[in-house]
């Protein structure tokens, strides 16, 4: 049988300690990283705290303000149709979830391209911001990087 004895507790309050503060500070860093990219592309920064209304904004600074509408509802339908399939034990019913969650996927990177494009990167920050994103995240928004898409 299993028994909390106060040693196992001190270690799990430790573990917990060792866990749970560096996520907290990594997560108040990424806010605020996003915060400034906001600014930086003339948007209030408190709109990041919002989260559908964030990744509107988000598009909207990437100039794909319709591509949102679009990843939105393939997302509702990726969820529906999962759900589907997990109820009904159809496992094959799961595919057209999956087929949306690609383009949704594909939608995604062109996304990043355009934010990259926007604030004078490339290609290869685009792939940084795809496999790295909280490190680019921070780059863009602590680095000299300036948005320039109205100014095209």
């Amino acid at each position: 049988m299993f028994t909390l004895t106060p040693e196992l507790i001190a270690q799990m309050q430790q573990y917990l300690t060792m866990a749970l503060v560096p996520s907290i500070i990594w997560g108040i860093l990424q806010i605020v990283a996003t915060w400034i990219v906001f600014k930086k592309a003339g948007e209030a920064g408190w709109k990041c705290l919002i989260p559908i209304y964030s990744s509107y904004i988000f598009f909207k600074i990437a100039d794909k303000k319709g591509s949102f509408w679009i990843v939105l509802v393939l997302g509702i339908i990726a969820g529906v149709f999962t759900a589907l399939a997990g109820a009904l034990n159809m496992p094959l019913l799961a595919l057209p979830g999956l087929i949306c969650m690609v383009i949704a996927v594909i939608i995604n990177i062109t996304v990043y391209y355009n934010l990259s494009v926007n604030f004078g990167h490339g290609v290869g920050y685009t792939l940084g911001l795809l496999f790295l994103n909280p490190i680019f995240m921070l780059i863009l928004a602590f680095g000299s990087s300036q948005y320039k898409a109205n100014q095209q």
